[in-house]
């Protein structure tokens, strides 16, 4: 990603990082509906691992610019018991806007 961003002079944007809270989400976790999903055990804390990771690597790149998260409802009815990847309602979400506070105080 830093070669990318140095030889074209852009920042770079991720415009969709999610991970289900799913047991086994970090090994896949582009999978909407594969056969993970068919006996998957919920796992909060493994989706909030996965979002930690991304930020500890790549939060502090220069080259770095943002993200957008996959999924967010909007509804305000998910209650954190499910193993999509709605981040309402989970820890994962107190994680993100610990992060987006971070980048906006420091951009203004």
């Amino acid at each position: 990603m830093a070669l990318v961003s140095k030889k074209y002079n852009k920042p770079i944007l991720f415009t969709e990082i999610g991970y289900k809270s799913i047991q086994g989400t970090s090994k896949k976790p582009w999978e909407w509906n594969g056969v993970q999903n068919l006996y998957a055990k919920i796992s909060k804390k493994e989706q909030l691992l996965c979002y930690q990771a991304f930020f500890n690597t790549i939060w502090e790149e220069p080259w770095f610019h943002g993200i957008h998260i996959w999924e967010w409802q909007g509804h305000g009815k998910s209650d954190g018991n499910n193993t999509n990847f709605t981040i309402e309602g989970k820890p994962s979400l107190n994680l993100i806007a610990k992060y987006f506070k971070i980048q906006a105080k420091e951009k203004h």
